[in-house]
């Protein structure tokens, strides 16, 4: 079950949400897909603006200390942005496959809603790895070792910005690269994460291709 606490805890997600939704509902005369498309880029952009005006000043203590509690309903948050960017994509398949005339405002909000949703999926990993490295390695004696998991050459204390160099590499090639996994646990969500970015970059292929195709007719 899901505590207060973790709805405090990431206020940047689910205000981004709140503002998302809100936003798709103001957008009142507008077709559906294109409003569930605006809501989704809303979602994605003040995610992704809070968490870097936030995360980039995190020191490895401040990591250390909320990693257990801030993993807790990570699973939720999965699903969520995971919804929000099928929503954003299946509302670009409608686009493509609409008969009539091509808007290009829903083209202009459906391009966006592309990067702004792979930028968030990582973001999301980037944080999950942060909160696996440094959780505790012994939960009933808390605070005696980081489980870590994650091998970064040339320090022992990663900050926000190195979980974010491993995230957005794997996004980017579905592969690690100078960093070494550790542990089978991380080997698992690295796998999972790998497997995610592999279909999220097939697909971002396939829609560049047909919009080349639909804008050339």
């Amino acid at each position: 079950m899901i505590s207060l606490g973790h709805f405090h805890r990431h206020t940047r997600f689910y205000a981004g949400i709140l503002l998302g939704a809100a936003t798709g509902v103001a957008c009142v005369g507008m077709d559906i897909p294109l409003r569930l498309t605006i809501a989704g880029d809303v979602f994605f952009a003040v995610y992704l603006i809070l968490t870097a005006a936030f995360a980039l000043t995190l020191t490895a203590d401040d990591l250390r200390k909320t990693a257990n509690r801030d993993d807790e309903g990570m699973l939720v948050i999965w699903i969520v942005t995971l919804g929000a960017i099928l929503l954003c994509l299946g509302s670009f398949v409608l686009y493509l496959n609409k008969a009539e005339a091509a808007d290009p405002l829903h083209l202009a909000f459906a391009v966006l809603s592309v990067p702004l949703g792979w930028g968030t999926l990582h973001t999301v990993m980037s944080f999950h790895y942060a909160n696996a490295y440094y959780a505790d390695a012994q939960p009933e004696r808390r605070g005696t070792q980081d489980t870590r998991g994650l091998d970064f050459p040339g320090t022992d204390e990663p900050l926000v910005t190195d979980f974010l160099y491993y995230a957005f590499t794997i996004g980017m090639t579905a592969q690690t690269s100078d960093v070494a996994t550790r542990n089978g646990d991380m080997r698992k969500l690295t796998l999972v994460h790998s497997i995610l970015s592999y279909f999220f970059n097939t697909v971002i292929v396939a829609l560049a291709v047909n919009v080349a195709v639909s804008q050339g007719h």
